[in-house]
């Protein structure tokens, strides 16, 4: 291929992104929140997981330079999986096109993908997953796990992803976050209607902020002295979908402190 041939591809690429991106900038909130900056949430990745016939996305937390965080239901029927990290900017469409080599941050192989022996489909019981990915990350920032349930109503967490800035709407392309309060098991029990786990706790956005699709598998951070604390994972909305006002539930990173560490050993 000459010169003026590569020349044509690359600009026949640039405009499919720029068509495709156009669909998916509806807006630039999860649902309100704000645009992350550049090494505000350094442990943050997307997976791209590839199943039988589909493709899923969801998010996750590097807890060292080669495991990654993340829900189990992310992960049913999965055929395998790719990380994307360094990144505030992603195109989730970029991988189902073949765009790949065009996405932005890094891409890691995952080689191992490990849910928790317990987890139930059903009911969500026990949702944490482990991914192990082919070689280290670059750039890794020490992320803390919560070792003890310490996790009490009226605290201030900060969650953050690329899910989809509304029902009926496209995953966003920036990295989004937004600051949730946590909310008692009685409070979360009278929105769902059944039983909150032990396991679990529930939070809700301020205003107009809340979780939508995509951003499942996430961390929820809350910061002690200024030092984040990984304390949950992003595993389920309301049925109502992305509607403020609404809690989300996180299964308690504390829970399966153990569970990480002889997988692991973090």
């Amino acid at each position: 291929m000459n010169a003026l041939e590569q020349l044509k591809k690359y600009m026949a690429l640039d405009a499919l992104i720029l068509i495709i991106t156009n669909a998916y900038e509806i807006d630039y909130r999860i649902v309100g929140g704000a645009r992350a900056e550049k090494n505000q949430f350094p442990w943050q990745v997307g997976i791209h997981i590839v199943k039988n016939t589909s493709y899923n996305f969801c998010g996750g937390a590097l807890i060292s330079h080669l495991w990654v965080l993340t829900a189990a239901h992310c992960l049913v029927e999965c055929i395998s999986a790719t990380v994307i990290s360094n990144s505030t900017r992603l195109y989730p469409f970029l991988e189902i096109y073949n765009l790949s080599f065009l996405q932005p941050g890094k891409r890691y192989k995952v080689v191992k993908f490990i849910s928790h022996d317990a987890f139930k489909r059903e009911t969500l019981d026990n949702d944490v997953a482990l991914l192990k990915l082919e070689k280290p990350v670059d750039r890794y920032r020490a992320l803390l796990l919560a070792d003890n349930d310490f996790i009490a109503p009226n605290m201030y967490v900060s969650v953050s992803g690329w899910g989809r800035v509304g029902n009926k709407k496209e995953h966003s392309t920036d990295l989004l976050y937004i600051h949730m309060i946590t909310i008692s098991t009685r409070e979360c029990q009278h929105f769902y209607k059944s039983e909150i786990l032990d396991n679990t706790f529930c939070s809700i956005g301020e205003g107009i902020d809340n979780i939508c699709v995509g951003d499942s598998g996430g961390p929820a951070i809350y910061y002690r002295h200024g030092h984040p604390i990984h304390i949950g994972v992003l595993s389920f909305l309301h049925s109502s979908g992305c509607q403020i006002n609404r809690p989300v539930g996180f299964t308690k990173t504390c829970f399966f402190r153990n569970w990480i560490k002889n997988i692991s050993g973090i």
